[in-house]
């Protein structure tokens, strides 16, 4: 969510988004005017002059995001996740409402965890099934939107078969995840929509991508995204996907290198069991294949020494 409510008694400006930033909310303040929406561009036209922030440009350069609120144009920032905001007498203050915090739990078994899991996905997913319309879902092929596209499919009470939603490049197998999509479709009974991508479709829409994202992104995944989402839009209005499972899970494989370094590290000066982490060598070795086409990041990683 991110909303604004004005309160009227107070003079007071109240202004919220969700702990992990899901929704987008972008403000400046000019002269003493406030203006809020949930596209960057659409401010543009209050500045009194359009200017590159140097400083997030920097943050982009280094981190592939801007760091504190910052947006590439100097004068509109970002609401930060996790924040609200106040606007009063025409002092602009912000604080955060929440933060992840955690202590590893040892008390507990691997199952208890997995039914926790379980129990946590099944219930979010079932609060994001509420709607005045008719649900759909993303189905890439991988894990993430596998799994809340069968969990809605599952829950789905709708005389009509659950909608899902996939796009496949045409540069043959190597490119090509839809089978997995299909298999999970056909498992949980979807209706899959598929849509075909090549080159001539990035030449076409690239620019209608770069307007729409307002700044660049560190993948290109926006491109097929873009496309699937306008396959869904023919079907409906509200679509479940799996964004942020590699976040929350360390699924990618940079942090391998990292727990694989760490791993090393304890070793060698005999501290693997001193800190406050659970990787393992048992964990780590059956991954370490993934690491085959990472040797230059390695190489470069470890140039000044572990």
């Amino acid at each position: 969510f991110s909303f604004v409510i004005w309160d009227s008694s107070k003079s007071e400006l109240f202004c919220a988004r969700d702990r992990f930033g899901i929704k987008p909310f972008y403000y400046c303040q000019v002269k003493n005017n406030f203006y809020f929406a949930s596209e960057a561009k659409a401010l543009l036209p209050f500045l009194d002059e359009i200017e590159i922030d140097e400083i997030a440009l920097k943050d982009y350069f280094v981190f592939q995001f801007f760091l504190y609120g910052k947006t590439l144009f100097k004068g509109i920032n970002e609401l930060l996740r996790s924040h609200t905001l106040k606007v009063e007498n025409g002092i602009i203050s912000s604080k955060c409402y929440w933060e992840v915090y955690y202590n590893l739990d040892w008390d507990h078994r691997e199952s208890y965890f997995n039914e926790k899991l379980h129990h946590l996905l099944e219930d979010s997913v079932k609060c994001h099934l509420t709607s005045d319309v008719p649900v759909g879902a993303y189905v890439s092929g991988g894990v993430d939107s596998g799994i809340v596209s069968s969990m809605a499919a599952r829950m789905n009470t709708s005389d009509v078969r659950f909608q899902a939603f996939t796009g496949k490049f045409e540069n043959g197998p190597l490119y090509d995840e839809s089978p997995y999509a299909e298999d999970i479709a056909a498992y949980r009974n979807m209706e899959l929509h598929q849509t075909s991508l090549n080159a001539n479709d990035f030449v076409d829409t690239i620019k209608d991508i770069i307007y729409y994202l307002d700044y660049p992104v560190a993948g290109p995944g926006s491109f097929p995204q873009y496309h699937v989402s306008k396959l869904a839009a023919k079907h409906r209005k509200v679509v479940l996907g799996g964004q942020g499972g590699d976040e929350i899970f360390g699924g990618y494989t940079r942090y391998l290198v990292a727990y694989f370094e760490q791993c090393i590290k304890g070793a060698i000066e005999g501290t693997l069991d001193n800190g406050n982490f659970i990787v393992t060598y048992e964990s780590i070795i059956p991954n370490l294949i993934s690491l085959k086409n990472y040797k230059p990041l390695l190489k470069k990683f470890w140039s000044q020494g572990l």
